[in-house]
């Protein structure tokens, strides 16, 4: 991890992206350069940021910055005092924390707004079809679903059973 971060993901930092900036680029004329002048934590910084840009396949150019710390390519740069790509902060993004069980939920919980159930629970049997959806849409993401829910029970099963363990292993000594 690198010595510049102070978090593990990126949620933190603030971020400037180039989409942001590509209208400010565009009017100064100036395509090779981005000057930044800010305070960060009580600190002064004036310094400027590369630019780079590529050849889009129907015209047009995608514009790039160049990290100041690495010199890589990167669309967004986050600000730990300077700002810079997020291989130098040495933070990743939020969903690289995840467990497999939190994955687990939030593809449930996409199956569940697609078909449109209210707080997530449905009883076998009781499911609705949204209105407009096939029926072999609704059949498979039923399914899907309650594979899902299998999948997470048996997670929460597997935790409370070594969480058992753990508890009888304290209390015999």
């Amino acid at each position: 991890m690198s010595k510049y971060g102070t978090t593990h993901t990126l949620i933190e930092y603030q971020r400037v992206n180039i989409k942001n900036v590509k209208d400010v680029i565009k009017q100064s004329h100036q395509d090779s350069v981005l000057y930044f002048n800010y305070t960060h934590n009580g600190k002064s910084y004036n310094y400027s940021v590369r630019l780079d840009k590529t050849a889009c396949n129907y015209g047009g150019n995608r514009y790039w910055y160049v990290c100041p710390k690495c010199g890589r390519r990167t669309s967004i740069l986050y600000c730990a005092g300077i700002y810079m790509c997020r291989r130098c902060i040495g933070a990743n993004y939020e969903s690289q924390h995840n467990r497999e069980r939190d994955r687990l939920i939030a593809k449930r919980n996409k199956i569940a707004s697609r078909l449109e159930w209210m707080g997530h629970f449905a009883e076998i049997g009781q499911e609705i079809r949204p209105k407009g959806m096939h029926q072999k849409t609704f059949y498979n993401l039923v399914c899907q679903y309650r594979i899902l829910e299998m999948r997470i029970s048996k997670s929460f099963g597997a935790d409370l059973e070594k969480l058992q363990k753990k508890i009888e292993r304290l209390s015999s000594t």
